[in-house]
């Protein structure tokens, strides 16, 4: 797996050109969200595990730039949308450590 952590919009749009066309998992959340924080072991377990088969984006959202987080359409974090060739295939809201295993154990592939 690959892990993109993306900083600014800028920085999304020039690391998801590597995921045209491929299945990825798409991360948006916050330095200071109390669900964010509490299922980020889980996820890096999760992106260890799953390393050899999936394309995972991180973004930070409510930084200087929305545009990311916007075309998403992301209200609040943490959020996953799955992608596959640009369709988006799967959404969660939320922090629920099973709901994010099963994203993974779904997608992850």
């Amino acid at each position: 797996m690959v892990v993109y952590n993306c900083f600014n919009d800028e920085d999304f749009l020039r690391k998801s050109e590597h995921g045209i066309g491929k299945r990825a998992i798409y991360y948006f959340y916050t330095e200071n969200c109390p669900s964010c924080l509490r299922i980020k072991p889980l996820f890096d377990d999760l992106c260890k595990k799953y390393e050899k088969t999936s394309l995972v984006y991180t973004y930070s959202c409510y930084n200087d730039d929305q545009l990311t987080g916007d075309a998403f359409a992301v209200n609040e974090t943490p959020t996953f949308v799955v992608m596959d060739n640009g369709e988006e295939i799967s959404r969660h809201v939320g922090g629920e450590a099973e709901k994010v295993q099963e994203i993974f154990e779904k997608y992850a592939i």
